[in-house]
């Protein structure tokens, strides 16, 4: 199973009664190994070629085959996700000027420049839903609460969202 429902090409290794092969799982996330001889197998999940956007079991299973019959070992992948979420702050005093306020700021948040939501800015923050681990993350302001200017500055969220500093 995975949280991505993405089932298809994970590699598994059996192993046992003289057997070691690898072999990847179809569409369905099921793996056939023919001509087995009854006994017991050692399953293990390989990391898949994507490993670095999924939590992936690496506990071997152990599994009982008989002749004639299906045999079944589950293995669960967790599509790795990310959120951030952004205080909005006057530069110069930290918080608002006089009776300005900081809340209605629109920050876009993109993939690959490609707009993928809004967010408003509300009690000075907002924090993201949660995304796929990935890169081409990034955030920008797309208006300024009144009385402030644009902050044209391009935020790379790939400190966040990237292979290897993504969490699970």
């Amino acid at each position: 199973t995975s949280s991505s429902g993405n089932v298809s090409g994970f590699q598994f290794r059996v192993q046992g009664n003289g057997i070691d092969k690898t072999v990847t799982s179809d569409s369905k996330g099921k793996i056939k190994v023919e001509n087995l001889q009854e006994g017991t197998y050692t399953v293990t999940e390989i990391l898949p070629n994507d490993s670095a956007y999924y939590c992936t079991s690496t506990n071997p299973q152990t599994v009982n085959v008989e002749a004639g019959k299906t045999s079944t070992v589950t293995f669960n992948n967790e599509k790795k996700q990310w959120r951030v979420t952004v205080y909005k702050e006057d530069r110069e005093s930290g918080g608002a000027q006089a009776d300005a306020t900081l809340d209605g700021a629109v920050y876009g948040l993109y993939k690959d420049s490609v707009l993928v939501k809004e967010y408003t800015v509300k009690n000075g923050t907002f924090t993201t839903d949660a995304y796929d681990c990935g890169t081409g993350y990034t955030l920008k302001e797309i208006s300024a609460p009144p009385g402030y200017q644009l902050d044209t500055t391009v935020y790379n969220l790939n400190d966040y969202s990237a292979p290897g500093k993504c969490s699970g």
